[in-house]
């Protein structure tokens, strides 16, 4: 039986998250974070999408992605997370599952609650003890 796609609508902003297995480490030093950008920049230039704030810790991620058409989002998100799988598991000699599951998206209303969902993404690094204001 062949795998249902993610219904999500092309007008709709969402709080995008994922986790490493087993809350692993993915992020080890500079190099994992920039190179994770690059993919989401690489990402953007296949499947454009509109990316109102991001945050990148050691062991998950937090997108606020606002996709042009239905079904971008899911799109969008393979490819991300299909090349960082990849270049990691090449970088650090690895194999198996990085990722704790299928990304979560949560929709976000676009207005007050918006404001407030990127200020908990931006807050995150902040609230983790890892950055101070």
């Amino acid at each position: 039986m062949p795998r249902t796609a993610r219904a999500a609508r092309g007008d709709i902003c969402y709080h995008v998250i994922n986790r490493g297995n087993q809350r692993a480490r993915l992020f080890h030093d500079s190099a994992d974070y920039f190179r994770f950008l690059q993919i989401v920049v690489a990402t953007n230039k296949r499947i454009a999408m509109r990316v109102g704030a991001y945050c990148v810790m050691p062991n998950h991620f937090h997108l606020v992605l606002w996709p042009y058409g239905d079904g971008d989002l899911g799109r969008w998100m393979h490819y991300l997370l299909s090349v960082h799988v990849r270049k990691h598991h090449k970088r650090y000699g690895t194999d198996g599952r990085l990722w704790q599951g299928r990304f979560k998206a949560f929709p976000i209303q676009q207005d007050s609650h918006l404001i407030a969902v990127v200020k908990y993404v931006e807050d995150n690094p902040v609230r983790a003890g890892m950055v101070t204001c």
